[in-house]
């Protein structure tokens, strides 16, 4: 009985976890979308992959008052490769894409190299003519580029495949690097929305724990919240603002008590009126604290955590009596197959 209690407990936590984060992260996707920051880390992919450095403000600012030369800049291949037709078409209202498909960067990178001329009779070796010409400034990147066309066979759908994997592999670890650079912002953003909300862990805890009605309410919504596919729950919606809305509404809920009431703010006034440090304020700021690293983990995680408690939850006992087994055999025993 305790045990299950116990679960209940870490159920019940682990699913508010799951909405906080949900919400942390959507509010930061908001902010990233003002930001342009997907857009700004693929460009910083997209710069890695076809082997140019970015310029910098400062490289920006020297070029306009005449100091450095300006051929790099307005005749980058990365300029070149956004200002393609295929490419183009992805903007949003004159925006860069945020998201190219590895299809379309295949071909962009093959027509920049052998444009085409709609007669269809492109083939490797005029694609690998134009790499040894055009990519004379990016050795790197010709010397890549060079291996996928060996490797192509002189085989034209071998080269566009060989290509999207390229590129694919690239889009890894721009993702890998827009994850550590949302870490900080997020972790941040948790720690100011759980003070905002006073989502203390101490204190949920502690309410799931004595009170059984509470408890068993947020275990069933949890249980509810698990079937659901992970793609609507783990990932957000694709909109951040539909997401976050969504969000609050689930949190609001769940029936446990989040902000700041009247009476905290009492008690605490009348501690400073008695210069008296107020004792239950440390654990509440560390609740606080633990709930931000929480949050910070991300949405991902603590969903998958839900779902294996939430199985652990489910599992029943082993037929393992020796009685129910001569009551009911198995059907081999019985000479069935």
């Amino acid at each position: 009985m305790f045990g299950l209690q116990m679960l209940d407990v870490m159920i019940g936590l682990v699913f508010v976890y799951v909405l906080l984060a949900l919400a942390c992260t959507a509010a930061n996707e908001i902010i990233a979308g003002v930001l342009d920051s997907r857009t700004k880390n693929l460009r910083l992919g997209i710069n890695n992959l076809l082997g140019e450095v970015p310029v910098t403000m400062l490289q920006r600012v020297k070029t306009f008052a005449g100091r450095t030369p300006s051929k790099k800049i307005p005749n980058s291949l990365v300029d070149k490769f956004y200002a393609h037709p295929l490419i183009k078409t992805l903007n949003e209202d004159g925006t860069p894409p945020s998201y190219i498909p590895p299809a379309t960067f295949a071909l962009a990178v093959i027509d920049m190299c052998v444009p085409a001329k709609g007669t269809g009779e492109r083939k490797v070796e005029d694609f690998a003519a134009g790499v040894v010409t055009e990519l004379k400034q990016y050795p790197d990147l010709q010397q890549n580029l060079l291996i996928l066309i060996d490797e192509s066979g002189k085989d034209m759908s071998k080269l566009k495949s060989n290509l999207e994997g390229l590129f694919n592999n690239a889009m890894e670890r721009v993702s890998g690097w827009y994850k550590k650079k949302t870490q900080i912002p997020l972790f941040l953003f948790a720690t100011f929305f759980c003070l905002l909300s006073n989502a203390d862990t101490i204190q949920i805890a502690k309410s799931l724990y004595n009170d059984g009605a509470l408890r068993s309410a947020l275990v069933a919504q949890a249980q509810e919240y698990a079937k659901k596919p992970a793609t609507t729950t783990a990932s957000g919606s694709n909109d951040p603002s539909q997401s976050l809305t969504q969000t609050v509404g689930d949190i609001k809920k769940l029936g446990i008590k989040f902000g700041w009431d009247h009476e905290a703010w009492q008690a605490l006034k009348a501690d400073w009126q008695k210069n008296e440090w107020p004792k239950e304020w440390p654990f509440r700021l560390m609740g606080i604290l633990i709930t931000a690293l929480a949050v910070s983990l991300g949405s991902p995680f603590w969903f998958d955590t839900l779902n294996k408690l939430v199985n652990i939850r489910a599992v029943g006992k082993a037929p393992t009596d020796k009685t129910a087994l001569d009551a009911n055999p198995p059907q081999a025993a019985q000479g069935k197959i």
